[in-house]
């Protein structure tokens, strides 16, 4: 099963692939976003299941991608803030849009240098 450590190098890439160009501000992705880019959606999905609400899923996709970003954090690369999800849906791949799983949800980017 992956785990965040298996999955973080290639959120980073992910995230510093949203980055625009040089002098412009990053932005900013949430889990949902950022799983939906990733090549191992489909392997997260099959092994956590689909993400959001009502899903029946405590530690989905989304989650392993979440923690990732946590770790990316703490090692300085990354910068979290929080979004209020009310009225909000996500589209990961071949599924119906989710409504997010939380009232609010982190929102990640890379650090400016």
């Amino acid at each position: 099963m992956l785990m965040p450590s298996d999955i973080v190098d290639e959120v980073e890439l992910v995230l510093l692939a949203a980055a625009p160009g040089k002098g412009e501000h990053p932005h900013f992705m949430t889990a949902y976003q950022i799983l939906a880019r990733m090549n191992e959606v489909r392997r997260l999905q099959r092994e956590r299941g689909v993400p959001g609400a009502r899903s029946g899923v405590h530690y989905s996709a989304a989650s392993v991608v979440e923690q990732a970003c946590q770790m990316l954090s703490r090692k300085g690369i990354v910068e979290i803030e929080y979004l209020v999800t009310a009225g909000l849906s996500f589209d990961v791949t071949d599924h119906p849009p989710v409504r997010a799983g939380n009232a609010i949800c982190g929102i990640y980017r890379v650090k400016r240098p």
